[in-house]
């Protein structure tokens, strides 16, 4: 009879960590996050990010009768909204090393490469990009390559 156990301890182990050095030679391991933690953590600032856009639509549902004054609830809303889209994860991963607060809740970090927390240009540039990371349909491209 064969061992099949003796077959499989030749394989090389899959590692999925990612191995960094710094500059006082110490070694760091990262373990990058997969698609499902990721995905919750978006939904759950999807979530807050709504909640938010909903308190919005109804204090521009307040300003409705001043609509004669240059369209003034369409523009708020429209502050508001891109103050949401961008402004919303942009400010919490600066301010936040790195997490917003889907990512705390799912303990995700956006980090450098050197295990550093992101700083304001980091977190400008990631968020700049945002729009490319959801093409071509639905963050079908950041998932490909997460």
């Amino acid at each position: 009879m064969v061992s099949l156990q003796k077959d499989y301890a030749d394989l090389p182990v899959v590692d999925s960590y990612v191995h960094v050095e710094t500059p006082e030679n110490v070694w760091l391991s990262f373990r990058p996050a997969g698609p499902a933690p990721r995905l919750w953590a978006y939904l759950i600032d999807l979530a807050i990010r709504l909640g938010i856009l909903i308190a919005l639509l109804i204090v521009v549902m307040f300003l409705a009768p001043l609509n004669a004054v240059a369209g003034l609830p369409g523009f708020v809303f429209l502050i508001g909204y891109f103050a949401l889209d961008y402004l919303y994860a942009f400010l919490f991963e600066w301010l936040w090393r790195g997490r917003t607060p889907g990512k705390r809740v799912m303990k995700l970090k956006v980090i450098k490469l050197g295990g550093y927390p992101i700083g304001f240009f980091d977190a400008f540039l990631r968020n700049l990009l945002r729009i490319v990371d959801s093409l071509p349909v639905g963050y079908g491209l950041g998932l490909v390559f997460a």
